[in-house]
């Protein structure tokens, strides 16, 4: 267990690597951990342009306790993260470990602060070796997932500090926590793979193809002990199965997961999509079944398919329940739009007929300022809920007014105001009933200013983004010497 202790020190920045380890989490300037309760904590991004080189994008958290008409959102310098990468490759079936041997690992290798643009990505060569560049910081989530070979553990660590200039980093994967097991019924003409993924930050492992008799054997990261199993097939002749697991410390003898999927008979489902006046829709459209339950079955279907020039389709599925979704592409002048609706596969051969997609609806609306008057040169946008997230945009006329077509559907809607005296505004428009026209007003926000500095001088003509969790709040440069101004609506 020797790897285990030197990884560790390592990671807690011991044996002359005093610019790595673990850091407290920061509210200003840093990269908390983020939930449910952190409804009033923002995060700006600033992407430099440019006019300023050497400055990687970069992130800044602000909290409530700040001062929000003077921020200093100082960016830092970068830093080099290189060093190298090796494992312990064995090949378990059984509770004895088979002889294995050290071994360089090429692996992805990813470096970033959670919520945040810090951080970059790259692959390490075939002899283990990685440089990346980074902003100085603290709270970063360093990951390495093997690509050859794959029968090494994967990494994850937490609150990583990168400052100043470190040392090479020596990476020992080591041999890992072995979990194994067996895949009843199953046959070589169902291909598949076996995949960990950590269950707290959703950082996925190699996949592994899973045997010809069903066998399958896994490599757990060190310290890491809520771990999700997943079982993939990569046709429609296999489910998608995810088996939460827990690894017990001291338990050496490894984990072993035999699993019985049920009932692995198929059905033929087909049909045609046509258009509004039943002639054939013979562009490419993405055709997805979601099973919603299956029948008889563990896991889940997740699968697209296409039409053909006809707009016939034709899909093999697992007998169940299924969200069937048709997105046709967008095109500027579509007569289209997307649909979606429910399928029962309860039999060898199900047609479900002639498939009619909507046509799109002319949605018109007038936005007014903050004094009651027409706003023109406002952008509109609109983008889809439960489809393709296409964005949809217009702009107000110089009467405020806007016409645009788009699918009867539920949309994500967001106000653009020209200029920094309003708020951007975001809500949901519901376009599937019969109101189609809407009456709007820009609205007032918190001021939210300061300026973007490096080394004492200014940032200027940089994009700032502000958001509150996934939702922009304000978008915008920076003046010339760094400065900006905005109004955000935030979310109580």
């Amino acid at each position: 267990m020797t790897r285990i202790w030197t990884w560790c020190c390592l990671a807690l920045g011991l044996s002359g690597c005093a610019d790595y380890g673990l850091s407290e989490n920061e509210s200003y300037a840093g990269s908390p951990q983020l939930d449910a309760s952190s409804y009033r904590l923002f995060c700006s991004d600033i992407i430099p342009s440019n006019a300023s080189e050497n400055i990687l994008f970069q992130s800044f958290w602000i909290d409530e306790e700040a001062d929000w008409q003077n921020l200093d959102l100082s960016l830092e310098p970068n830093t080099i993260v290189r060093g190298n990468i090796t494992g312990y490759t064995i090949y378990p079936y059984i509770d004895i470990a088979i002889p294995g041997e050290e071994v360089p690992v090429e692996a992805q290798v990813q470096i970033n602060q959670v919520s945040g643009v810090n951080g970059t990505i790259v692959n390490s060569d075939a002899e283990g070796f990685f440089e990346l560049v980074v902003p100085r910081g603290s709270n970063y989530q360093m990951s390495v997932t093997p690509l050859s070979p794959q029968n090494v553990p994967y990494l994850v660590l937490d609150n990583m500090r990168f400052e100043s200039d470190p040392a090479p980093m020596d990476i020992d994967l080591g041999e890992g926590f072995p979990i194994y097991g067996r895949i009843a019924d199953y046959t070589n003409d169902r291909a598949a793979t076996a995949q960990l993924i950590d269950t707290h930050t959703g950082i996925k492992g190699p996949q592994v193809d899973i045997a010809d008799n069903g066998y399958f054997q896994l490599r757990a990261p060190y310290l890491r002990s809520d771990l999700i199993v997943r079982l993939q097939g990569d046709n429609t002749l296999l489910p998608t199965v995810d088996i939460p697991i827990r690894l017990e410390e001291g338990d050496d003898d490894g984990f072993r997961l035999d699993v019985e999927l049920g009932s692995l008979d198929t059905a033929t489902v087909f049909g045609r999509i046509v258009n509004p006046e039943i002639l054939a829709y013979g562009d490419r459209s993405t055709i997805r079944f979601e099973s919603v339950e299956l029948t008889d079955t563990i896991g889940s279907i997740n699968v697209e398919t296409n039409n053909d020039l006809n707009g016939n389709f034709t899909v093999h599925l697992l007998k169940g329940t299924y969200k069937m979704t048709i997105i046709p592409p967008y095109l500027e002048n579509a007569i289209v739009s997307p649909t979606s609706m429910d399928v029962v596969i309860d039999e060898l051969h199900l047609g479900l007929g002639d498939i009619v997609l909507p046509e799109p609806v002319t949605v018109t609306g007038i936005l007014t300022d903050l004094n009651g008057f027409p706003s023109p040169a406002a952008t509109v946008q609109f983008k889809d809920v439960n489809y393709a997230n296409t964005a949809h945009s217009t702009t107000t006329d110089e009467n405020g007014r806007f016409s645009i077509k788009l699918p009867p559907v539920l949309m994500d809607t967001t106000i653009i105001p020209n200029g920094p005296n309003a708020a951007i505004q975001n809500f949901t428009t519901d376009l599937r009933g019969d109101t189609r026209d809407f009456e709007w007003s820009l609205e007032s926000g918190q001021l939210l200013s300061g300026a973007a500095s490096f080394e004492g001088l200014a940032v200027p003509f940089a994009l700032l983004e502000v958001y509150q969790g996934e939702q922009k709040l304000a978008t915008g440069l920076t003046g010339e010497n760094g400065e900006f101004e905005f109004q955000i609506q935030v979310e109580e």
